[in-house]
């Protein structure tokens, strides 16, 4: 059982209180809490109306072995609410690290902060937004229209941002 290591370092003096945190895997009840607290978080950040996680969705949540432990969850819950089309995160919107529903391999957002050479925030958040704008437009198949009304904005900005990021809804419709 492998934990976590934070050192308190108080006035530049180190390892005065060594705190071992155990991972996330044994520590099972804090899922259910750790995960609202994000969902609600998210949720103001993202202006979504999510109003509760379903029982099939916390069993999924309470099912994973948490090796990004923390971090991972709230990557797990941030990308879920940000894809969630109406009230709830379905498990259509439960995609673990590495794309699949139950089990993770990498950390999507640790790919964009980790790049090499390393992205500026603009870069980040634009190569973020144009990952978004693909997969929406792929889950349409490349419908711009009903793309723009799950994004919530409008139809041309929407267009701006194909152009901007060149992305073909065209090709998007196949896949």
């Amino acid at each position: 059982m492998s934990g976590v290591k934070k050192r308190l370092k108080i006035n530049g003096n180190q390892n005065i209180i060594n705190i071992n945190m155990p991972p996330l895997r044994d520590r099972k009840e804090d899922i259910v809490e750790l995960a609202t607290h994000f969902v609600r978080h998210y949720r103001k950040a993202f202006r979504k109306e999510i109003d509760f996680l379903p029982n099939n969705i916390l069993d999924l949540l309470l099912q994973h072995d948490w090796p990004g432990n923390v971090r991972e969850l709230e990557n797990v819950i941030q990308r879920a609410v940000l894809m969630a089309k109406g009230n709830m995160i379905t498990e259509q919107e439960l995609v673990f690290d590495d794309g699949s529903r139950r089990k993770s391999r990498n950390d999507y957002f640790g790919e964009i902060v980790n790049s090499s050479p390393p992205l500026t925030l603009k870069d980040a958040v634009a190569k973020f937004e144009s990952d978004v704008i693909s997969h929406v437009l792929r889950e349409v198949k490349g419908n711009v229209v009903e793309a723009a009304m799950q994004l919530d904005i409008g139809k041309t900005a929407l267009y701006d941002k194909i152009k901007r990021f060149k992305i073909s809804p065209k090709l998007l419709k196949s896949n």
